[in-house]
């Protein structure tokens, strides 16, 4: 929080916070990592305000579809084939991100490579559904 307090706007970088919590102004007893494990809190102290833009609106963006296709299963709107498979392929994308829980590096490979795969599937269960209407 004082890292990303003192750097509001564009933050002081990926992959700096392990460099950064170093400093006497930012440490604190047993409180230095490689990075604070929550998505939300590294993109704002790595990348600021500008970083994490993005990151909030795709996961608001995919929250509102994902309450959108339950609402529709309860008004049986939706073929229930169709509104499991989303559900799925959107659940781990939402619990993955969720800024509450504790996470991993969001810069690493290994993390980035499985969530964004996700986010993917989604877009073309997203892109299938607007060709269905």
């Amino acid at each position: 929080y004082r890292i990303f307090k003192d750097n509001i706007f564009f933050g002081i970088g990926p992959k700096m916070f392990r460099e950064k919590c170093k400093e006497p102004k930012y440490e604190k007893p047993n409180g230095c990592s490689t990075h604070p494990h929550n998505f939300l809190l590294q993109l704002l102290a790595e990348t600021g305000i500008f970083g994490t833009f993005p990151y909030l609106i795709l996961y608001l963006y995919c929250l509102k579809n994902y309450f959108l296709f339950f609402f529709k299963k309860i008004s049986k709107q939706k073929e229930d084939l169709y509104l499991t498979k989303f559900c799925i392929l959107m659940l781990p994308f939402v619990i993955n991100f969720n800024p509450i829980l504790p996470s991993g590096n969001f810069f690493n490979n290994w993390l980035a490579a499985i969530n964004w795969m996700s986010f993917g599937f989604i877009l073309h269960y997203l892109n299938i559904d607007k060709k269905i209407k």
